[in-house]
């Protein structure tokens, strides 16, 4: 440490101050427990290899000998993709510290990072997606409150947006922005809390506001004591009003979309088999899929996606061989051969 060097600290006060730091950023709650569970994980191990109570740790004990010991208990019960994960949160732990002058420098750099192979993006085909929207459509999700409208909503947005599934449940009211048929939807606080403007059709921008009109004649909004045909569904309530509302009208969680779309999934007799998180994200990589095979460029997808590098929206292009393939052929120069 230098002459001012913060006095060594225990490790979870050290952990708790690197978390309060990062709540700074304005990460989503779900990123937020994802932190503390990848760095609780190691934590216990860390314990459990130096042979101590987790109170006694302190950060004097990040020696990269023990971190590896730490990890490679770890890897030994997690997937690949887990272990780079809290490879990644430790590390930035460390960071943290170094900055705060509380160790001299980061020994992750001594503990080996898996690495992951990106698997390409999976997506339905149109008639899967057909089939899921038809079965949305026509009310036959099985549940003890059922509410189609919402339902077919609910999904139908994530389909035709590409939005990721904390942004589907941190929408407002007032996300939704612009006059009827003009609509946008305003992603405030996207991955990397990037904002992003997506356009709303308005065949999208019809069935939000007939699921609204449906939603306020369930569940009067606090603004007025009863819903009336002359007001406008979309200022009924408070601009902060969650867009997508659960079966007894408190906003959506994410398990309860996990739930709704894995139901959907398995009614249309459609390969339900990967993780609820996967299903939903397969909607996103069909949407992205599909503009690409309609001509958008892989520039102009980055901006629908809020992807923070060309890098990743190139995967899209990636995976489909015939789509590259027509375009070198629609090449001129083929025809002077």
């Amino acid at each position: 440490m230098t002459e001012d060097a913060t006095p060594p600290m225990s490790l979870d006060a050290a952990i708790e101050s690197f978390l309060t730091a990062f709540r700074a950023t304005k990460p989503s709650a779900h990123t937020v427990r994802a932190y503390r569970n990848d760095l609780t994980g190691i934590f216990k191990l860390l314990a459990q290899h130096l042979d101590c109570d987790t109170t006694d740790l302190m950060t004097t004990d990040l020696a990269g000998r023990n971190l590896r010991s730490a990890f490679a208990m770890f890897a030994d019960t997690h997937a690949k993709t887990s272990t780079s994960r809290a490879w990644s949160t430790w590390n930035r732990l460390c960071d943290h510290l170094v900055v705060d002058d509380v160790i001299a420098g980061n020994p992750m750099a001594a503990v080996g990072k898996p690495k992951v192979a990106r698997a390409a993006p999976q997506s339905f085909s149109e008639t899967d997606i057909s089939r899921l929207l038809e079965v949305l459509k026509s009310g036959q999700i099985p549940a003890r409150k059922p509410w189609p409208i919402r339902d077919y909503a609910v999904i139908t947005t994530l389909a035709v947006t590409g939005l990721r599934a904390s942004e589907i449940i941190d929408l407002t009211l007032g996300d939704v922005e612009g006059k009827p048929g003009e609509r946008q939807i305003a992603v405030r606080h996207g991955k990397g809390d990037k904002y992003r403007a997506v356009p709303v059709d308005p065949r999208l921008d019809a069935l939000l506001t007939t699921y609204l009109e449906d939603r306020w004649r369930r569940f009067p909004p606090t603004r007025r004591k009863s819903p009336s045909p002359a007001v406008d569904p979309w200022s009924a309530a408070p601009p902060k009003t969650a867009l997508f509302a659960g079966s007894g009208g408190e906003p959506l969680t994410v398990g309860q979309l996990s739930y709704l779309v894995t139901k959907a999934y398995t009614t249309a007799g459609i390969n339900s088999h990967r993780p609820p998180g996967a299903l939903i994200h397969a909607l996103r990589h069909t949407f992205a899929t599909r503009l690409i095979e309609n001509g958008v460029s892989a520039v102009e997808l980055m901006g629908l996606l809020g992807h923070a590098s060309l890098q990743t929206t190139q995967r899209y292009v990636a995976t489909r061989p015939d789509h590259l393939r027509s375009a070198v052929t629609a090449n001129p120069a083929y025809g002077m051969i």
